[in-house]
């Protein structure tokens, strides 16, 4: 199964234009941002540093502050240490987290969507 995450980020704040993964859509939203879709690799970076597979251009985001792998089968969300924490359909992971299509996960001030 592969998988792909939407990134939707509202006008203000930057998605950096140096994220190393390649965009498969972007699609401009008529209220106030623009929608980022990613595939999802077998180890996936995601923060706010410019060596991040997907990097977010948000100060409530951290450096390095999430990665998603893939795991016996499954895509397996993993926090790094990350200041204001890392979310599934809002609530605080702790631990590896099981990600499923439709499932949001909130980084910092920015949503994604896991889709397939």
């Amino acid at each position: 199964m592969s998988l792909v995450v939407t990134v939707y980020v509202p006008s203000g704040i930057v998605m950096a234009a140096d994220s190393r993964m390649t965009v498969t859509r972007t699609e401009e939203r008529e209220e106030d941002g623009t929608e980022f879709v990613y595939p999802l690799g077998r180890h996936t970076t995601i923060g706010r540093a410019p060596d991040n597979d997907i990097v977010l251009g948000s100060a409530t985001v951290s450096g390095y502050h999430a990665e998603i792998r893939y795991e016996n089968g499954q895509y397996v969300l993993h926090d790094k240490n990350s200041r204001n924490g890392t979310y599934v359909n809002g609530r605080r992971i702790v631990g590896p987290n099981l990600i499923k299509p439709g499932w949001r996960i909130t980084i910092g001030d920015v949503d994604l969507t896991v889709g397939s």
